[in-house]
């Protein structure tokens, strides 16, 4: 299953999620914001986010898809973060990240992440960020959403890859 999983993912069409040529007509920051708004679409997502790494240095975007508060996307940060640590390893010295949130904010009553999906973003064999999806419901992604978000981690490393200084 995991072998057909992501040999699936290259056939994925996802023409109408992400442009083919984000530069020059997006800068990376619009870029970023639009990719976390097609996955609000594309996934039944609550929340979205994106990390990128370079050195010690990154950027956490987090973009609120459904009504969700403050609280939730500290977790999802969080949750992101521990993913990224142990996709790097022990090794890596914690990046200073700089956080930014899309979307209006909604006041309680707080619901905690209940589905997470996240990916790497690969750059060069290496990981250089996560991309992630969650939502308030149990069992709210599957494997298309997996996929998906597979995808995009792609998509997302060919046009960012270039941003790298």
């Amino acid at each position: 299953m995991y072998k057909r999983t992501f040999e699936a993912a290259g056939e994925l069409e996802l023409d109408s999620l992400l442009p083919a040529s984000p530069f020059p007509s997006l800068a990376p920051d619009a870029y970023i914001e639009q990719v976390l708004h097609s996955l609000g679409h594309e996934t039944r997502c609550s929340a979205s986010g994106l990390l990128r790494v370079n050195g010690d240095h990154g950027q956490l975007v987090l973009y609120r898809s459904r009504p969700v508060d403050d609280l939730f996307l500290q977790a999802m940060q969080q949750r992101m973060m521990a993913i990224y640590r142990v996709s790097v390893g022990p090794a890596v010295v914690e990046p200073d990240i700089e956080v930014k949130v899309l979307g209006d904010a909604v006041s309680g009553p707080y619901e905690p992440p209940r589905s997470l999906l996240a990916v790497p973003i690969l750059c060069e064999g290496r990981v250089s960020g996560i991309i992630a999806v969650a939502s308030i419901y149990p069992d709210a992604f599957s494997s298309t959403d997996l996929r998906t978000l597979s995808s995009v981690a792609v998509q997302v490393s060919g046009a960012l890859g270039d941003t790298h200084e």
